[in-house]
């Protein structure tokens, strides 16, 4: 087992252990999808915690080499400016604005980004045969970006798909379904605007596990598993023609 520090966009941090980044991610989904956060892996756990008179918990701290991980880690801009302070007290509100921008984009985040992003990661795990975690490694460690056609089809795509997930949402939600509404991989356009397509292609089922990811807030590789176990199964054209449309889509680094 390992621990791994994750530090989200917004500037909070968690602590999650687990076998490796995939697991972490995965189970980092109970809070928020963690595919876009920063994870770093930390040799030391000592968390001190305090039992108060309202039988909940206090924090009291961190043990030395943890603390030191999470702040050299997580929040480089504080501690910088930490340490270039010649006060005891220093003002660090202004670093602490920095820390919660630092890893947000300097456009406004859309409604479209999330899915844009899942049918960006769905495009090069097919392009490069990879699972869908090593897609995302490569995204990261390659800086590759999608840009706003990515936004307009995700758009559309997502107003194709409105009135079937607003129908399926509590049954995809529901603890007990052990895989997608079998509508949502029924889904369909005319087989004119198709062109010739490999059955055993994984973008379309891909591209359904983005899809689902994106509308119920969830990591695409949490979404992946109970897709996957199906992709034997029959898939609607729709997700046929938006695998030609996302595979027509630039890449850029």
């Amino acid at each position: 087992m390992k621990v791994f520090l994750c530090r989200w966009q917004n500037g909070d941090f968690s602590i999650v252990g687990a076998r490796n980044s995939e697991e972490a991610i995965k189970i980092l989904d109970e809070l928020a999808d963690a595919t876009d956060a920063e994870l770093f892996e930390t040799k030391s756990l000592l968390i001190d915690l305090h039992l108060n008179d309202e039988g909940r918990f206090d924090f009291n701290g961190f043990g030395e080499d943890l603390e030191d991980a999470v702040w050299e880690n997580c929040y480089p801009l504080l501690l910088k400016a930490s340490h270039e302070s010649e006060e005891d007290e220093p003002d660090l509100s202004e670093a602490v604005k920095a820390e919660r921008t630092r890893l947000w984009p300097d456009r406004e985040l859309r409604p479209t980004e999330s899915l844009a992003r899942n049918l960006f990661v769905a495009r090069i795990a097919s392009d490069q045969n990879i699972s869908l975690a090593a897609a995302l490694k490569k995204i990261r460690a390659k800086k590759l970006t999608f840009d706003e056609p990515w936004h307009t089809l995700a758009a559309r795509c997502a107003t194709l798909n409105a009135i079937q997930f607003d129908t399926h949402i509590s049954s995809m939600l529901d603890s007990t379904e052990q895989s997608p509404d079998p509508s949502l991989r029924m889904s369909s356009v005319p087989a004119e605007e198709l062109k010739p397509y490999d059955k055993a292609d994984l973008l379309p089922h891909f591209l359904l596990a983005a899809v689902i990811a994106a509308h119920t807030r969830g990591s695409i590789l949490m979404v992946w598993p109970l897709v996957r176990k199906e992709v034997k199964e029959e898939i609607g054209t729709f997700w046929y023609w938006l695998a030609q449309a996302v595979r027509a889509l630039p890449i850029t680094a």
